[in-house]
């Protein structure tokens, strides 16, 4: 792939595009909607059962694909977690375009009867359906966009969470979401600090942070503003580095939950402090009783991360993610459904 200078969308960006523009967001509604209409036909087309037309998978509890009947599993709840970037919820303004972008986007599904956690990383670039509103609230309708833009049509709280809710269960033909929570960035380092400093290995590529480099394969215990840098920092001038910062994410996030699930099981109180510190900094309809289930079962469970299959690409003005339909069909199967036998 040619690599090509890409400028990625900043939150001032944003804001400009969506306060100042009105118009901005209209006209770019309506150069998209042949293509909008487009995706819409083909993914009609796989919800309607893929190969066999079988049940659609959005409306029943089976679907019929390549002669196999699968049922959505009973006992899975799915939860949705992002990473914003604003600093606190006090920095953030209730206006659309003012509010931040879903920098970071993670479904983790929770199968109470296969005892496994399973959890899908979603590039932020992925291009797909959103809703979009004007700056006063009202809705333009739907378009074919970034899907980190949709946090940024709502008010950085509630509805923000619940726009990005509808747009990946819709991305994800229609799977039930059961709950969501989006951390500001300053709610990176209260839960490094809550472990006392995450263990990382670095990958492949190395990385740094400020006048600090860490070379490939080295393991360090991230402090201080080194936990933020390693899951944030990329370099805006390389084209799909979000991609590549997903792994440091991912990597930062098994390192993070196993050492936590180890508070956890020797610290009673751990969970609810953990989640009194992060309410300044984080909006969820979880409640802490669910959080420390999930924490508790992180050392019990199969755990397994897959990545939305699909194509990065540099498009006219900013990276762009397009999803292979085919594959993450199937994925959904494997990961939502099971066969019948």
């Amino acid at each position: 792939m040619k690599k090509k200078t890409a400028r990625l969308l900043t939150a001032a960006g944003a804001a400009a595009v969506l306060l100042g523009g009105g118009a901005y967001v209209w006209n770019a509604y309506q150069n998209r909607q042949e293509a909008a209409a487009y995706a819409e036909t083909a993914r009609n087309s796989l919800r309607e059962g893929g190969e066999d037309g079988g049940n659609s998978a959005e409306t029943a509890q089976t679907v019929s694909y390549q002669g196999e009947i699968y049922r959505y599993k009973e006992d899975l709840e799915n939860y949705l977690f992002l990473g914003i970037d604003r600093r606190s919820l006090e920095e953030t303004e209730d206006t659309p375009g003012s509010v931040g972008q879903a920098d970071a986007i993670y479904l983790l599904s929770r199968d109470d009867a296969g005892q496994t956690l399973q959890v899908l990383g979603i590039p932020r670039d992925t291009m797909t359906e959103i809703e979009v509103f004007d700056h006063q609230g009202k809705s333009l309708g739907t378009t074919t966009d970034h899907l980190n833009l949709q946090y940024a049509y709502g008010d950085g709280r509630g509805s923000s969470c619940r726009l990005m809710t509808e747009a990946v269960s819709k991305l994800l033909y229609q799977l039930p979401i059961d709950g969501y929570c989006a951390v500001q960035m300053d709610g990176i380092a209260v839960l490094n600090e809550a472990v006392g400093g995450t263990t990382v290995t670095v990958p492949e590529g190395g990385f740094e942070s400020g006048s600090a480099s860490y070379a490939a394969g080295e393991t360090v215990t991230l402090q201080g503003d080194e936990a933020e840098a390693f899951v944030r920092h990329r370099d805006i001038e390389v084209s799909q580095s979000a991609l590549s910062r997903m792994e440091r994410q991912q990597i930062f996030m098994d390192a993070w939950v196993a050492q936590a699930s180890e508070r956890a099981a020797s610290d009673a109180g751990f969970v609810t402090e953990l989640y009194m510190d992060l309410e300044p900094y984080m909006v969820t309809d979880i409640s802490n009783d669910r959080f420390a289930q999930l924490l508790a079962e992180t050392g019990s469970f199969t755990r397994n991360v897959q990545t939305l299959p699909g194509t990065g690409s540099t498009g006219e003005q900013f990276d762009e993610y397009h999803v292979d339909e085919d594959a993450l069909y199937e994925l959904i199967l494997e990961m939502y459904y099971e066969k019948v036998s």
